[in-house]
């Protein structure tokens, strides 16, 4: 059987006791209202600080793991390098007899010329192909001059200089 006394009284609240709600004052209940919104809010908000610094604390992580990966990365090239020039030494060293030091002197000079070539050929290619962007971009400039003015700045530039 159902109690009607059980839907007599609204049932407590967090607190252990229902805020008197005054049916009859509607400023009572709009304030009431905008106390709840301001909980919900609050709640809302701590939620997302939370969840921020929950985003923040994993991207640490993973960048301290991304690290710890790269040194070990780095380490096992440089061991691989190593252990290959060590044994084209070794190989170079039966080749050249009694003269192994000129093995090691080889073996060392060949992959630095090397390397130095590979950057230089880089850095030449880079900056040419930077200076060609830029020379395109300044053509480009000066056609937009001559058609929107009729002339561009080199053309002002060549008939305001004067005589030596």
């Amino acid at each position: 059987m159902i109690s009607t006394s059980r839907f007599e009284h609204p049932p407590a609240g967090p607190g252990g006791s229902e805020p008197p709600r005054d049916q009859g004052d509607p400023l009572g209940r709009v304030v009431a209202h905008i106390k709840e919104l301001q909980a919900y809010f609050q709640h809302h908000l701590a939620a997302r600080v939370d969840s921020v610094g929950h985003s923040l604390r994993r991207a640490a992580f993973m960048a301290g793991l991304g690290a710890i990966g790269l040194v070990v990365l780095v380490g096992l090239l440089v061991s691989c390098v190593v252990l290959v020039l060590w044994g084209i030494a070794g190989g170079l060293a039966l080749v050249f007899g009694e003269h192994a030091w000129a093995a090691y002197v080889v073996t060392g000079t060949v992959p630095l010329v090397c390397l130095a070539a590979g950057v230089y050929l880089f850095y030449s290619k880079w900056t040419k192909a930077s200076r060609q962007r830029t020379l395109e971009k300044y053509e480009g400039r000066q056609q937009q001059q001559r058609r929107q003015f009729g002339h561009n700045v080199a053309d002002r530039a060549s008939r305001t200089r004067p005589s030596p």
